[in-house]
């Protein structure tokens, strides 16, 4: 910090004046920092990022990508996928198998 001399009142108001504008300035500029974090974190914001960024928006790869996530749940559902190391290695071999089947088909 800078020692700064006061020689009357003047001096010292102004100094004050100052600081506090920079107060202001340092609080407005947190405050907007405070606010980006937020939006970036936000769990929605953060999901539309992917969806946007990762996934090429088009209907068939919506269609496709909506296809392949049912006959994995429901793949996982009838074999019971984490019941045993067995029937999750044969559910996994399948859903890669009905994934790859649903892709060629909509090519």
């Amino acid at each position: 910090m800078n020692a700064y001399k006061h020689t009357n009142e003047q001096s010292l108001a102004l100094r004050i004046q100052i600081l506090q504008s920079l107060e202001f300035e340092q609080y407005k500029t947190l405050k907007n920092t405070i606010k980006i974090i937020a939006d970036t974190n936000n769990p929605i914001n953060i999901g539309k990022k992917i969806f946007t960024d990762f996934i090429d928006i088009n209907s068939s790869s919506i269609k496709t990508s909506g296809l392949v996530a049912i006959s994995d749940f429901f793949i996982g559902k009838i074999l019971g996928k984490y019941r045993s190391a067995s029937k999750y290695m044969l559910s996994l071999f399948i859903q890669k198998l009905t994934s790859f089947l649903i892709l060629k088909s909509n090519k």
